[in-house]
């Protein structure tokens, strides 16, 4: 179903290039004539569906759009990996395969791709466009949908053709000889086969139906034969002749298929316009009379019955306007509606244009863009179970492999099965749909392979892809990941692991070999800076930070490497995952300034108070040495929003703060920001609860409490300041002082905490 939807999307996209390109240039004047305006709209309807379904028309493989540009060969290295993919999208390939060479030391493989001397052409760089997640997620509602609406628009064309045929059936012929007459010799003059002429006395205007039908009026034969009726005859065995019945509705049909296109609509009704212009044309030409059609016209304009009008039949008064169609056929100049060389020629440049830049505009499913589907587990006797679904860019490489396999040392091909195992994979690159499946057969593996749905003999192309295809498997599934990290780092040591894990385009799969060579021991300087930077280019935040916090447990980091993992974590976009790596890195922070001054810029980073209090509070919980970190911490809580987290974060620190006197001050600056009194007492009395003040940190809290308008929570603090302060003259006057603008019992209960000072 998500197919159909994207067929869909594609054709929406592509017929409103179309549809909007044939009205800019129809107003633009560049087409003038009937004929090439006519030609100019029908292309326009028809070629969305040809360009849209572009590469199923096309032979599998056939590379039709190939020579504008390339695409990286499976397994070649990428030294800057592709973003915009959350789960292990593959690298970017090109079609057909031929030859294979692997690198035994590192074990993996680059690929040649080819077929026989014939180079086949890549696909073209793309303007991919992503459905939104939520109508991927529904695609088969909405196909179903489209379809249901599709159907009843169709069952409609069928019903009103039936219903049309059987009035027309019933209608009498007409028994009028001179208009019998007239219309064989105007069809044996143009080479026609004479239609059938019927009365119709409920119509209010000529009309040509499909079946190759003329009705007339009654109207129109009351006064006898006469050059209007004749060129009325003209007109409508025109449409005929232009075959007008049969684009109506085919015209019709795609209003009813893509009922989402409202620029449909607007082309046929534009399309219906110019017919009558070139009927009018194909009359004036047949009788040479133009002021006869003129006065028919105007004639069957008086007599049209409103509310009558029929869908699929063509009337002689129909969607142009009557007015500008008698003034075009009383001017002098010719009409000319005949289509010249320079209209096909035109419309083969144009339909070139179409087939080569359109089909580079692709709407796809979110899941094409987001990445793999990876599902591993173990069965029920503990046989492993691996599940991958890969996308990207339109490549998409499905496997399953059940039971214990052991894959050759080059990783191209399957060396051996265990007792039930299997494994399949398929690919699809460029059309061609590439499938093989590996079955344990005795002691010998059986390779089913298949292209395009057929069974065939695995030849030279089909070896070439899968020693392209399992690498890539193995790479973006995380495979077996680490005892094959392992035997990497035992072949080529941590640069092996680290070029393989450059060419892994998918984050979980980076993800997992940067934590399996972390936990394989130490990396030195240099080798860590490089894993540092594949980790940045993850842009999954979860997969991101998972690898940092490995970093993190597992290597001993120097206070330049912190900062710059800290930079690292920095970029993040989540800050639930910064302050996770946050917390896992406080209690082995460098007590350094640079350390410190990186931290506050990651903390400033941060959105959420939440989780920055819970950073700032990590640090409060870490070795008892980072004195120049908590002062930073302390420092940054002033930039936070909440009192609430303000509080909760400094109360934190209070126990620090109390044995070390500039820490302590900075806890008191910081509680100058909290607006709510209630916040600021619970802060001020965490510090004092943890024991005596000195002169300065005191005078320093007796300033807090003097911003505070609550004379109850001033009180609070004041009597816990008396009780801790030093007997200083200058202090206690500046006690009195804060006291002094306070309601008088709560001024006598903080004058009363000074009363440890009387004696």
């Amino acid at each position: 179903m998500s197919a159909v939807l994207e067929l869909l999307a594609n054709y929406l996209v592509h017929s409103s290039v179309l549809l909007c390109s044939a009205w800019l240039v129809e107003r633009s004047g560049v087409v003038r004539s009937v004929a090439g305006r006519e030609l100019l709209w029908r292309a326009a309807l028809l070629a969305g569906l040809v360009t849209a379904s572009a590469p199923l028309l096309l032979p599998p493989g056939s590379g039709a759009f190939g020579s504008m540009g390339g695409r990286q060969a499976a397994g070649a290295l990428s030294p800057e990996p592709s973003k915009g993919v959350v789960v292990g999208a593959t690298p970017r390939q090109v079609s057909g395969s031929v030859s294979a060479s692997a690198n035994r030391e590192e074990g993996v493989g680059t690929v040649s791709l080819s077929q026989g001397d014939r180079s086949l052409p890549a696909m073209p760089p793309r303007l991919q466009l992503e459905m939104p997640r939520v109508v991927a997620e529904f695609a088969g509602w909405l196909a179903l949908a489209w379809f249901a609406v599709a159907l009843v628009g169709i069952f409609r064309i069928l019903h009103e053709l039936s219903r049309r045929r059987a009035e027309v059936a019933r209608l009498q012929p007409c028994r009028d000889v001179r208009v019998v007459a007239c219309v064989a010799k105007l069809s044996a003059a143009h080479g026609l086969s004479a239609p059938r002429i019927v009365e119709d006395p409920e119509s209010g205007s000529p009309t040509a139906n499909p079946g190759w039908v003329l009705t007339l009026p009654a109207w129109s034969l009351r006064d006898g034969f006469s050059p209007p009726l004749e060129a009325t005859l003209a007109h409508e065995l025109g449409h005929l002749a232009r075959r007008d019945p049969t684009w109506r509705c085919v015209a019709a049909a795609l209003c009813a298929i893509f009922w989402f296109q409202p620029l449909n609509r607007l082309a046929a009704r534009r399309l219906g316009a110019l017919a009558e212009l070139g009927a009018d044309g194909w009359a004036i030409s047949a009788t040479g009379n133009r002021h006869a059609l003129a006065q028919s016209l105007f004639r069957c304009a008086q007599e049209l019955v409103p509310g009558r009008e029929l869908s699929l039949a063509v009337p002689m008064v129909g969607n142009a306007s009557v007015l500008h169609r008698i003034e075009r056929i009383l001017e002098e100049r010719q009409m000319k509606t005949a289509l010249k060389l320079r209209h096909w020629l035109g419309l083969a440049a144009v339909a070139f244009g179409a087939l080569v830049i359109l089909p580079v505009i692709v709407v796809t499913g979110a899941t094409a863009k987001h990445g793999t589907l990876i599902e591993t587990g173990r069965g029920t006797f503990g046989e492993r179970h691996l599940k991958a679904d890969i996308n990207d860019n339109g490549l998409h490489l499905a496997a399953e492999i059940r039971g214990d396999v052991t894959f050759n040392q080059a990783e191209t091909d399957i060396e051996s099965l265990g007792r039930g195992g299997e494994a399949w994979i398929e690919q699809t690159i460029n059309g061609v749909a590439r499938r093989i499946e590996f079955v344990r057969d005795g002691n010998r593996i059986a390779r089913n392979y298949e292209v395009n749905g057929r069974a065939q003999p695995l030849d030279a192309a089909g070896r070439a892809w899968v020693a392209a295809a399992i690498p890539t498997l193995i790479r973006e599934s995380a495979f077996d990941a680490d005892a094959r990290v392992a035997r990497i780092h035992s072949r080529s040591g941590v640069d092996g692991v680290l070029i393989e894990t450059a060419r892994i385009q998918g984050h979980f799969a980076r993800r997992t070999y940067l934590q399996a060579l972390a936990s394989l021991g130490a990396l030195d300087a240099a080798q860590f800076d490089r894993a540092l930077g594949l980790t940045r280019s993850i842009e999954s935040d979860f997969e991101r930070r998972s690898v940092l916090a490995t970093f993190v447990e597992t290597q001993t980091l120097v206070p330049s490497q912190q900062v710059s993992l800290l930079r690292v974590v920095a970029a993040l976009r989540s800050d639930f995952e910064k302050r996770s790596v946050l917390e896992v890195l406080a209690p082995r922070l460098a007590d350094e300034p640079e350390v410190a001054a990186q931290w506050v810029a990651v903390l400033a980073t941060m959105k959420s108070d939440f989780e920055r209090r819970e950073a700032v509070v990590a640090v409060a919980k870490g070795s008892a040495g980072s004195r120049a970190l908590r002062a930073a911490a302390i420092s940054a809580i002033p930039a936070m929003g909440s009192d609430f987290e303000k509080r909760s974060a400094l109360t934190e620190y209070a126990s620090h703060a109390a044995r070390a006197p500039a820490l302590a001050l900075a806890y008191v600056a910081a509680t100058r920001s909290i607006d709510s009194d209630f916040e600021r007492r619970e802060s001020l009395l965490g510090l004092l609860d943890e024991g005596s003040v000195d002169a300065r940190l005191a005078g320093a809290i007796l300033e807090s409490v003097d911003e505070m308008q609550s004379d109850f929570e001033k009180r609070a603090v004041l009597v816990q300041t008396a009780a801790r302060m030093p007997a200083d003259p200058a202090l206690i006057e500046r006690y009195r002082a804060v006291a002094r603008g306070m309601g008088d019992y709560e001024r006598a209960q903080a004058e009363k905490g000074l009363d440890r000072f009387a004696g």
